[in-house]
């Protein structure tokens, strides 16, 4: 006889009395029990009807022992007592079976995880089961000690975006509570959940910076769902298209001609043709994607009256920088020096120490031609053209730039619309 938690136990006295020997009223019941904390719980009934029926809650697990007495007559006269006695255990309720499941299965950080319980908690002795009813489940989705859900039910759905991204997986745990028939009692779960990554997007920034000769840098810009940026890493390769297919348009044969990998890449071209540009970038994982940039070199002629282009000078702190400005009938003071002090809002002399050339035509009388910015006087020869006469050709002036130190960097715009 198996009795699983507080249940209602009804205990009944049979007995053959053919000859009316047992005498009415006198049935004795003793049924023995503790509480949860030791202390007697035992029912005692005395003189009850012979066919009254007993019932027990008990409040505790373990062995049990009901007595029961009735008094009879001999057929001499001699009243004896008729003892019966029976032992039963009660049970608790088994932990329940717990089980969760998840859609995806491997979620990205941008993809809701659906988490679904799984839990067997069935009482059925048919089936053989006989488990605790749970009654609250408390969600750790991070098993960081910190509940994400409470006090819910067994067959509740739970949603969560699990982001940012854990390189080693993510433990979740499920804490339930259930009944053992007796007192409330607690179980867990934990599962592993593996996350999958997303790839790295490749994308570049270009600045043409050439007026006679394209000068194309190109910066990474990259960017990556899950990663930080700071981790991502980077491969260039450039290609030149191979002269012997120049004929054959549909033949895409390329000869490498340059690799990089930082996040800037540059290349000094010296033939016109068609170039290409790959850049793959590679995130934490090992998972890469690559851009790739099909362009044509051609060259200007430089120094005519009819080139035109723009860009941007871009100077960083402490260092010596080569410029070549290509705007004609300007002086470095007044275009490049009034700019920057434009730009930093303050003297030029703040961000620049000196600027210094060594033109190749026949003004410069074979010597640097060096400007410091604040001091040195303007109507000077230091004041040096940006673009400067050589007999019948006009050169333009290639000069270094000797920075101070200053946060970020300083970008100057030209355009060769400026100049006259």
């Amino acid at each position: 006889m198996a009795i699983y938690g507080q249940e209602i136990v009804r205990y009944t006295w049979n007995v053959v009395d053919d000859d009316n020997c047992v005498q009415p009223t006198t049935l004795d019941w003793w049924i023995n029990d503790t509480e949860l904390d030791g202390t007697d719980n035992t029912t005692e009934i005395v003189d009850a009807e012979n066919d009254a029926t007993q019932d027990k809650i008990y409040h505790s697990v373990g062995d049990k022992h009901i007595h029961a007495e009735v008094d009879f007559d001999d057929g001499w006269e001699g009243i004896y007592q008729h003892e019966t006695n029976l032992d039963v255990t009660t049970l608790v309720y088994e932990e329940p079976v717990m089980g969760f499941s998840w859609l995806p299965e491997n979620p990205t950080v941008l993809e809701e995880t659906t988490i679904t319980q799984e839990h067997d908690d069935v009482r059925d002795e048919s089936a053989d089961k006989a488990y605790g009813r749970i009654d609250r489940v408390d969600v750790d989705y991070y098993n960081d000690g910190t509940y994400n859900e409470e006090d819910a039910e067994d067959d509740t759905e739970f949603k969560h975006t699990f982001n940012p991204k854990e390189d080693d997986g993510i433990d979740i745990r499920l804490h339930i509570e259930y009944w053992d028939g007796w007192e409330t009692q607690t179980c867990e779960i934990t599962k592993h959940l593996t996350q999958t990554n997303i790839p790295p997007v490749s994308d570049t920034s270009r600045v043409d910076n050439g007026v006679c000769i394209p000068n194309y840098l190109w910066t990474a810009t990259s960017h990556d769902e899950d990663d930080a940026v700071e981790e991502l890493t980077y491969k260039w390769w450039l290609y030149q298209k191979d002269q012997q297919d120049t004929e054959d348009e549909d033949d895409d044969t390329w000869e490498e001609i340059e690799t990089g990998e930082e996040i800037e890449f540059t290349y000094p071209f010296q033939y016109e043709d068609d170039y290409k540009l790959v850049l793959r970038t590679t995130d934490d994982d090992g998972d890469w994607t690559e851009k790739v940039e099909e362009f044509t070199i051609t060259f200007d002629t430089c120094g005519g009256s009819g080139t035109k282009g723009s860009g941007v000078i871009i100077l960083q702190p402490n260092r010596f920088q080569m410029v070549a400005i290509p705007v004609a009938g300007v002086k470095v003071k007044e275009y490049f020096l009034d700019k920057i002090a434009e730009i930093v809002d303050a003297d030029a002399s703040t961000v620049i120490e000196f600027v210094k050339a060594y033109g190749s035509n026949d003004t410069n009388e074979k010597k640097f031609q060096v400007f410091v910015p604040d001091l040195t006087n303007p109507d000077s020869s230091t004041n040096f053209e940006l673009i400067q006469a050589d007999g019948d050709a006009k050169e333009i002036t290639a000069f270094y730039v000797r920075t101070k130190e200053f946060e970020g960097t300083i970008e100057i715009p030209w355009d060769t619309a400026d100049g006259s």
